[in-house]
């Protein structure tokens, strides 16, 4: 299977530099700050929801070149990338870490988007999923775990590649999405991340992404 995709599947890094994207985040917070009734504004989902904006689309931004430093077996700069996105500011719209949000949506999307590109026969999509599931990273085969059983509930799989992921993903433990662990450190949160971004890595390796 041959695809023209980046490993972050249809999503490619963004033309803002990553930089730029945490100084406008704080510069939005100053200039909130500053507004008359400004903390009463940023309550509110409505002033919210550029900030959530921003904040996705800089982690995002992040972790695209994080993940073009592990191609590129630059594992330092990959590491600083992932502690960026890390260390940007939680996002109290979606009630999430933004580095935890991209990172799996970036390994779904690239699973999906090769899954839709594949024919009917063809579940080399899947293998190379499985694959992922059966590895030594723990946090990696959680994460994709939950992205096979999203795939699972959300879209008309075959009865073969239903059979096939529902075998693959029973054993895996039970655990709490990554979304939803909101007392990680810093520190444990770049760990989990970086094992997302490495299950990405190796699924676009195995399907020749």
């Amino acid at each position: 299977m041959t695809s023209d995709m980046t490993c972050a599947g249809n999503v490619g890094p963004m033309e803002t530099d990553p930089g730029d994207a945490e100084d406008a985040v704080a510069r939005y917070l100053r200039e909130q700050a500053d507004r008359p009734l400004g903390d009463a504004q940023l309550a509110s989902g409505r002033t919210l929801a550029p900030f959530s904006h921003a904040l996705g689309l800089g982690a995002e931004n992040l972790l695209v070149k994080a993940i073009d430093a592990l191609a590129a077996q630059d594992e330092d700069r990959a590491t600083a990338l992932v502690r960026r996105a890390v260390g940007l500011p939680f996002d109290e719209h979606e009630e999430v870490a933004p580095a935890a949000m991209a990172a799996h949506y970036l390994l779904f999307n690239l699973v999906t988007d090769v899954m839709e590109d594949s024919p009917d026969d063809d579940e080399r999509w899947l293998d190379a999923a499985l694959a992922v599931i059966d590895g030594p990273d723990r946090f990696a085969r959680l994460d994709m775990r939950d992205v096979l059983t999203a795939i699972a509930q959300d879209y008309d799989l075959t009865r073969s590649e239903r059979r096939r992921l529902r075998g693959g993903i029973r054993d895996v433990e039970a655990a709490p999405e990554l979304v939803d662990l909101l007392d990680l450190t810093q520190e444990e949160l770049a760990e989990r991340v970086m094992a997302i971004l490495g299950a990405c890595r190796s699924y676009a390796d195995a399907v020749g992404a």
